[in-house]
């Protein structure tokens, strides 16, 4: 799991650079300093490329759909494995589609000086990349370099610090320091299916301690 770890925090350090130098090369037209750029540019074969763009790809839209799958629409569509209604399969496709083409975008304006140059264009960049207007390619460029700051405040705590901060000026009661954001774990436990499952698991175990039949909670 550390070696994992190790990997994915790399692949998110270059992501973030990539995203927030994109501006130098789509704004600026100064160096590109893009690690996927120049992967690509320094492939040399069909299966150097795929890779060059698969890998980078496919862990954006790991860690986008991710996101999208965890949010879940607050509960209302979230995704339970094995019993997920259709609907909510529905919803969570169409927004897996939604997102595909702009992360797709996004991928291609980070590598967009090593198309140019090596002039490897494809369908996807004829199509949409060049139908994008000139104001619209800028701003794409330039706010992506806020995701640093946002990754900043992150790694130091500052919106537990600003939660706690509130806290103490609006006075909501006890320790301020309370008010903070909990991990991923914390929402495991805090999701209703997850707390559902727990409890029926809790009265069918009582029920066989104490020498009864199976199906006592899901009977009720």
């Amino acid at each position: 799991f550390r070696a994992a770890a190790v990997v994915l925090a790399a692949a998110s350090a270059l992501l973030v650079w990539a995203e927030c130098t994109m501006w130098t090369f789509q704004v600026a037209h100064l160096a590109d300093l893009s690690p996927f750029s120049a992967a690509v540019r320094a492939a040399t074969s069909s299966t150097g490329l795929h890779l060059a763009v698969m890998v980078p790809l496919g862990y954006m839209c790991f860690c986008a759909y991710y996101s999208l799958f965890r949010l879940g629409m607050f509960n209302f569509y979230s995704l339970v494995p094995r019993h997920t209604d259709s609907f909510s399969l529905l919803v969570n496709a169409a927004l897996t589609c939604r997102y595909s083409a702009p992360l797709s975008l996004n991928f291609l304006m980070m590598v967009n000086p090593s198309v140019r140059e090596t002039g490897r264009r494809t369908t996807f960049t004829h199509k949409m990349a060049q139908n994008v207007p000139v104001a619209a390619q800028h701003f794409n460029a330039v706010f992506p370099a806020i995701l640093s700051i946002y990754c900043a405040a992150i790694a130091f705590n500052f919106f537990d610090k600003i939660m706690a901060s509130c806290a103490g000026v609006f006075r909501f009661g006890g320790d301020p320091s309370k008010y903070k954001f909990e991990s991923d774990e914390k929402d495991i436990d805090r999701d209703m299916h997850t707390a559902d499952g727990r409890r029926i698991v809790e009265h069918e175990r009582a029920a066989l301690q104490e020498g009864g039949r199976g199906g006592v909670a899901g009977g009720r």
